[in-house]
């Protein structure tokens, strides 16, 4: 038996301090799967938009192998260049948008997929006349 008065009510409060706590650290991993689940989300999206739009340039290049939307820049690759100042052909789907990217001149072809804070650059290498996909990759 406690002998002393207030230490049923001391014990109480601590207990209920370490309750709270551990409460807020569930409700804080919770949060946090939940963010991450959302972002993984709109990437994938963004993927897949960047997808539809390199088809679309694609089409764009076999129908047309001089076209293009900006000068060349270098370096190559350039994430920064294509996402702030390259000019380009975009497209709104459902999900998100996309912006197609191709310089004058170049064998490559760049697409950035957009769906909220998800984004995604996707950089075509081709063939030009007759049109031929060479590779493609994920910057």
């Amino acid at each position: 038996m406690i002998s002393r008065p207030g230490a049923a009510l001391l014990i109480a409060v601590i207990l209920a301090g370490l309750l709270l706590g551990l409460a807020v650290i569930a409700a804080k991993i919770v949060y946090n799967s939940c963010a991450t689940e959302d972002l993984l989300d709109r990437r994938e999206r963004a993927f897949w938009l960047a997808t539809a739009g390199l088809e679309q340039g694609k089409a764009g290049l076999a129908r047309d192998p001089d076209w293009y939307t900006d000068l060349p820049h270098a370096p190559a690759d350039d994430k920064q260049w294509l996402q702030l100042a390259a000019r380009g052909t975009g497209g709104a789907l459902p999900g998100g948008t996309f912006k197609l990217v191709r310089e004058r001149g170049m064998p490559r072809l760049y697409c950035l997929g957009s769906s909220g804070r998800g984004r995604v650059i996707l950089k075509l290498t081709f063939q030009a006349g007759p049109f031929k996909s060479l590779s493609w990759a994920e910057l």
